[in-house]
């Protein structure tokens, strides 16, 4: 009976050193960066949540105000008020 292509003895499977091999090929690292190496990643709020509404109404933002705030000023907002 022939092995058709889907079949899991088709599978290549790579010992500990042969992985080993190609990492050192491939200078592909074992481990990784160190915390200092890897890069920050900036954030950016894109939405309102109803908590953020509910806090912005507490400053005394009416409803109008908040539906035309964008989501980073208000994060800013509620940042400088400590809210």
């Amino acid at each position: 009976m022939k092995d058709d292509d889907n079949s899991i003895s088709n599978l290549v499977m790579f010992n500990g050193n042969a992985i080993s091999i190609l990492q050192a090929v491939f200078n592909y690292p074992e481990e990784p960066a160190p915390a200092e190496c890897v890069s920050k990643k900036a954030s950016m709020k894109f939405m309102l949540t109803m908590q953020d509404e509910k806090d912005l109404r507490n400053l005394g933002y009416s409803q109008a105000q908040i539906n035309n705030i964008k989501p980073q000023e208000a994060e800013d907002i509620l940042k400088a008020n400590k809210v």
